[in-house]
Parts: structure tokens; C-alpha cells; sequence
């Protein structure tokens, strides 16, 4: 691994340039590969930073333009327009491993910058095309309800209890994303740059732990007057009064995902100072993150620790989540 501003070797410059132009051009070139969006922030930051901002910016713009070029051949143009809004993202990482900016700090700058660029975007789309791409959405979701009811309506692959139960489960669904559509695309946002970050850190501290500072994960904690949202947004949500509840509803979803956040850091730290072997430690991971109960027990256990912290109690040094 080359050395931070050194230069790369044109092997390791190819793979780099490889990769950042096939996570742009391939999700446009089909739907299937979408998920490589995800990873266009972990590839910009990893370039400026292992190669420095003069030859790793370089990699980045080359790799913008490559796919640029087989986009406009093979591939959709908004597609790549839409992988375009995450680069930004990468840049801020790299920019707040470089300075040594607390992760939160960097995290709400990443935050704020893809949410804007998606707001820019979806308004340019709804300009150019005449239609309101909020409600596109909400469309096409309920639209993706009906189609999966119909499926099994017309397969009858289920029995008329289970299909009963599935109609219920879609229909409740379906009325939480009419109201809650807001905070689950701005989820999508704060999920998109955690995500990144924890990959970030991760990877950093794994082939170059000499260019990064960052904390453990199973450190990471929001600040305590944060609660003070929640009680807000629960107030709001049981207030019996429209737009009110809709705003308490909203509310309560994303920072009930930022609560839920800080209960994963307290297992890690958890099963970190128990020294659980790391297979172990996937299958509580697996345990909690595949069932609802799971997810909100991290949620009000990251809650619980405004007032009741477990990662203040006396233990033996812990190793590495």
C-alpha cells in the first residue's frame, strides 16, 4: 500500500480507477447493480486519502469521465447523475479524516450535503418532467403494494389465513409510508452516510491506521440534550392533532434510527469487553437486526443511554469491535 501523497503504483492506480468507474457506470447500466451506489463514498474517500488530493483527485475525475462516456453508450444519464450526488459525499470524508473532525461532525456535513443535492435533484426532475416527484414516489410505492398483493392473490401460494395477515401487514405499511414518507427518505440519507463512515473507519484502521484517528465505533455516542427532541416529537405524536401527529410521527422515525444507531455502538462495546469471538458476535448482530423486537430494543436501549450508560461501568480493556 503506497504511502499517503506518495504516488501509486500504475497497478494500484488502474484498481483504483477500475473501481470508481464501475460504482458510477454499472448501476446505470442496470438496475440489478444499484447497490454499487453505496459504495461510490468509501471509494472517493479511499482514494484521497491513500493517494492524496492532487493524484487521487485525478483517479476520481478520470473515473467521472469514463463513465460519463460508457453511460451515454450503454447506460441511463439520470442514473449517473444520481451516483454523481454521492461523490461529494466521499470528499467530505476524506476532508474530515485529513483535519481530524470529530465523525459526528463529518457525518452532519455528509448529511447535509447529500440531502440537498437529492432535494436539488428531485426538484430539477419534477421541473423537466412536470410532475411532483414526491408524489412519484408515494405512486410508485403503492403501486409496488398492489403488484406484491396481486401476485400472491393470483399465485394463491398462501393460505387464506397467512394471505388475510398479508393484506393487513401491506395496508398498514402502506398507510405509515403515506404519512411517513419524509423521514424515511431522510433515513435513507443518514443510512447512506453511516454506513460510509463505519466502512470508512473500518478500512482505514485496517490497512492504514497511520492517516486516521477517529474513535471506535462502540465509542460513538449523541449528545444527552438530544432527548429533548424526543420528548418534543412524542408529545407532538400524541397530540390527537393533524399536522401535529403527522410531524410527531416523522419525527419519532428518525431518531428513533439515531438511537438505534448508539444501541448497536453499546453492543459492540458490550460484547467487546466480553471478549465474545467475533462468530458469536455476528450471530447477536443477526439475532437483532432480522426481527422488529430486536431493532427497537437497540433503539430504547441507545435511548437508555442518556441517563444509564454501560460503557461508563468498570471492566478490563476491551479489544477492537
Amino acid at each position: 500500500m503506497e504511502r499517503h501523497g506518495e504516488g501509486a503504483s500504475p497497478r494500484s492506480a488502474l484498481l483504483g480507477l477500475a473501481l470508481m468507474t464501475a460504482s458510477l457506470a454499472l448501476p446505470a447500466a442496470s438496475v440489478s447493480l444499484v447497490g454499487l451506489h453505496g459504495i461510490i463514498p468509501l471509494v472517493v474517500m479511499y482514494q484521497l486519502t491513500i493517494l492524496g488530493w492532487k493524484q487521487g483527485g485525478a483517479l476520481v475525475a478520470a473515473g467521472l469521465v469514463l463513465a460519463g462516456a460508457i453511460t451515454l453508450r450503454f447506460g441511463s444519464l439520470p442514473a449517473l447523475l444520481f451516483a454523481i450526488t454521492l461523490v461529494p459525499v466521499g470528499l467530505l470524508l476524506a476532508r474530515g479524516i485529513e483535519k481530524n473532525e470529530p465523525p459526528s461532525l463529518t457525518g452532519l456535513k455528509a448529511v447535509l450535503s447529500l440531502g440537498s443535492l437529492w432535494l436539488l435533484a428531485g426538484l430539477w426532475y419534477g421541473l423537466q418532467h412536470g410532475v411532483n416527484p414526491y408524489q412519484e414516489i408515494q405512486q410508485g410505492l403503492e403501486e409496488g403494494f398492489r403488484q406484491t398483493l396481486a401476485h400472491y392473490q393470483a399465485k394463491k401460494e398462501l393460505p387464506a389465513d397467512a394471505l388475510k395477515e398479508l393484506t393487513i401487514a401491506l395496508e398498514a405499511t402502506r398507510q405509515f409510508l403515506r404519512q411517513a414518507l419524509p423521514a424515511v427518505l431522510i433515513a435513507a440519507v443518514i443510512s447512506t452516510v453511516w454506513l460510509n463512515l463505519l466502512a470508512a473507519g473500518w478500512l482505514l484502521k485496517r490497512t492504514r491506521p497511520d492517516l486516521i484517528r477517529w474513535p471506535e465505533f462502540k465509542t460513538w455516542r449523541l449528545p444527552d440534550s438530544l432527548v429533548w427532541l424526543v420528548i418534543v416529537a412524542l408529545g407532538l405524536l400524541v397530540s390527537n392533532r393533524e399536522p401535529l401527529v403527522t410531524a410527531g410521527l416523522n419525527a419519532v422515525y428518525v431518531l428513533g434510527l439515531l438511537y438505534f444507531m448508539q444501541g448497536l455502538t453499546i453492543i459492540a462495546h458490550l460484547l467487546a469487553r466480553w471478549k465474545m469471538p467475533r462468530f458469536f458476535r455476528g450471530m447477536v448482530y443477526a439475532l437483532l437486526l432480522i426481527q422488529l423486537y430486536g431493532i427497537l430494543l437497540l433503539a430504547l436501549l441507545g435511548l437508555a443511554d442518556t441517563w444509564f450508560s454501560p460503557r461508563k461501568s468498570p471492566g478490563p480493556p476491551a479489544d477492537n469491535a
